[in-house]
């Protein structure tokens, strides 16, 4: 971790943070307003409206539950106005008590750029690696990666 990269990382801090408060505004806050998002789940390609109704629907969907990102691996470069950082990231659904009920775990790049003195992501793209045999998602990551 570098200087250079703290308003990078403290985008990914914002992204947890409103993933927990299930608080729209601050997770659509933390992307530019021509994000180009491909996401793992449903949809080839999210713009930042369509990625705002993603964020609804998800957040409604949990209900009391709650989602905790557990950041593993968080490597970044940042070079003038433009960062990149890659993670792997683990979503523990806990219940009112904190009890984890599920998680899930998957690999998250981000392109950021600094526009108004904020880093925003300008391009997000999350992913699992598919079985050899079957071709069906890896939703764990291996204990040693």
């Amino acid at each position: 971790m570098t200087a250079s990269d703290q308003p990078v990382r403290q985008a990914l801090a914002a992204y947890q943070a409103a993933v927990l408060a299930k608080d729209v505004d601050a997770f659509v806050a933390i992307y530019a307003d021509d994000a180009r998002i491909f996401e793992l789940w449903g949809t080839w390609e999210h713009d930042i409206a369509s990625w705002r109704e993603m964020a609804q629907g998800w957040f409604a969907f949990l209900g009391d539950q709650r989602s905790v990102v557990e950041a593993h691996d968080v490597r970044t470069q940042v070079s003038g106005d433009m960062a990149l950082l890659t993670a792997s990231l683990t979503y523990h659904a806990v219940d009112a008590a904190g009890q984890e009920l599920r998680s899930l775990d998957n690999r998250l790049s981000w392109v950021l750029r600094e526009r108004g003195g904020r880093w925003l992501v300008v391009h997000e793209h999350t992913s699992v690696p598919l079985a050899h045999d079957g071709g069906k998602g890896i939703l764990k990551r291996p204990a040693t990666a």
